[in-house]
């Protein structure tokens, strides 16, 4: 109750009193499965704290945080009424209403039994050999244009580094003689990701590595790592604030740097630490709330469909259908450029704009397609889809292993702004490709729970 204090007495665009209690609203209403899961006897993965999480950031905070409610911080735009926003507010307290009954029912009331088997030396050895696979795949991807065939899968070998940390992190546990060795490998696996993902000029390719680790370090602590979460935030005002001096200074017409990732990363480093001495707060906060808040997204589509533009009638999901279809065994598969499209057909783009691609958070997504009708029913079956995805990923006993790489392959869960079939096809691959190393590796049951199981303790202790 402090927070929303605080919030509704900064709120620099002074919202209505209506908006206010939206807002606030929004931002509890995406807090309640933390609150839950925290007063829990056996905390599972925070999955569902971490998307209600995220809905609270995306489309509650922007009442608070923004100066205007416009399009983008970056954008001179008109300003979005507040009936617009009143209603954007209301449908998003409508999804999430129902993405959690859906995912509550298909959950299960079953609880998760964690067991205190851990394998040091095994996932050190683990760590270092996924994680040197996935750093040199990650700048492969970042430095050579591949064939389609080849992309999919040197992708799917750079989240390697992801799920490294994440055994690299269940292996720092061990408080042994092993443990600096994990430590350092787990500290060069993230100051690498930070500074090959700043090269790339996306800042949010290292929020890709935190995401599972803060599932991890929940577990492990008996509650939501909050402090590194803000730490995380506090890291991303002067990073946003560098961004567009980046892109103008090492962007070239493709969009790559001309210099290694390395370089590139390193730079960005030094322009994020520049814009540290001269940044103004007010303006670094407003346009933090403007990359990661999608209120006024929502808000602006609302004002246009369907009035101006139509429903696309479930055009956006087609790509579902042929997602699970890797492309090395079909080559020609049509790729999916729904970011483009939405961006461009609702204005967010300039005509120009080729290679951009405009976020589209799954419940604007499911509005666009079909209307409050869509949110109402999609919302509830999307939440359900979420529950099974949860229930399957985590049985009720496993080893921390186990718990590494369902942090690994349910991360990607947590990301609500990108479009629901590259979500759900994205973690489904990642499900598909740990079996894969599991067996290659070292047998079926490698990255799953031994049957010899060892003495048991409550999910979230410290083995």
């Amino acid at each position: 109750m402090l927070l929303l204090l605080v919030l509704n007495w900064y709120a620099p665009a002074a919202p209505s009193v209506t908006v206010r209690l939206l807002g606030s609203a929004v931002v509890l209403a995406g807090l309640f499965p933390a609150y839950r899961w925290e007063r829990s006897e056996r905390r599972d993965v925070p999955l569902l704290p971490l998307v209600g999480g995220m809905y609270a950031l995306y489309f509650g905070l922007p009442v608070f945080l923004r100066q205007r409610f416009t399009r983008a911080a970056y954008i001179a735009s008109p300003v979005i009424s507040e009936v617009a926003i009143t209603a954007a507010l209301l449908l998003v307290l409508v999804g999430l209403a129902g993405f959690y009954v859906g995912y509550y029912l298909m959950r299960g009331g079953e609880r998760a039994q964690l067991y205190a088997s851990t394998r040091g030396v095994w996932s050190i050895a683990m760590t270092v050999l996924l994680g040197a696979a996935g750093t040199s795949a990650y700048v492969v991807q970042l430095r050579i244009t591949l064939v389609s065939e080849l992309q999919q899968v040197v992708e799917l070998v750079s989240s390697l580094m992801i799920l490294a940390a994440c055994l690299g992190y269940v292996a720092a546990m061990d408080a042994g003689r092993r443990r600096p060795f994990a430590l350092l490998a787990l500290v060069m696996l993230i100051g690498a990701r930070f500074v090959l993902g700043l090269g790339t000029g996306s800042p949010a390719q290292f929020y890709q590595i935190l995401i599972p680790l803060l599932m991890l370090a929940a577990v492990r602590r008996r509650r939501i790592p909050v402090e590194l979460a803000v730490v995380g935030l506090l890291i991303f005002l002067p990073v946003q604030a560098a961004k567009f001096q980046f892109r103008e200074a090492w962007w070239v017409g493709d969009r790559t740097a001309p210099a290694s990732p390395w370089s590139a990363g390193a730079a960005y480093i030094g322009l994020a630490i520049d814009a540290t001495s001269s940044m103004d707060l007010d303006i670094a906060i407003d346009g933090l709330s403007s990359r990661l808040g999608y209120l006024t997204t929502l808000a602006d589509v609302l004002e246009l469909t369907p009035s101006q533009i139509p429903y696309w009638g479930g055009q956006t999901l087609l790509p579902l259908a042929t997602k699970l279809v890797p492309r090395f065994l079909w080559p020609s598969k049509p790729v999916e450029v729904t970011g483009q499209t939405f961006g461009h057909r609702y204005g967010f783009l300039q005509p120009w704009d080729t290679a951009t691609s405009y976020n589209m958070p799954h419940i604007i997504e499911l509005y666009v397609n079909w209307g409050v009708i869509g949110v109402v029913i999609g919302m509830v079956i999307l939440g359900g889809v979420y529950g099974i995805i949860h229930r399957v990923s985590v049985p009720p006993a496993y080893g921390w292993e186990r718990l590494a790489t369902a942090a690994y392959t349910m991360g990607g869960l947590v990301l609500i702004e990108s479009g629901i079939s590259q979500t759900i096809s994205g973690v489904l691959y990642r499900a598909a490709f740990v079996f894969f190393l599991g067996t290659m590796l070292v047998g079926p049951s490698s990255l799953a729970l031994r049957r010899r199981q060892p003495r048991s303790v409550s999910l979230g202790s410290t083995p």
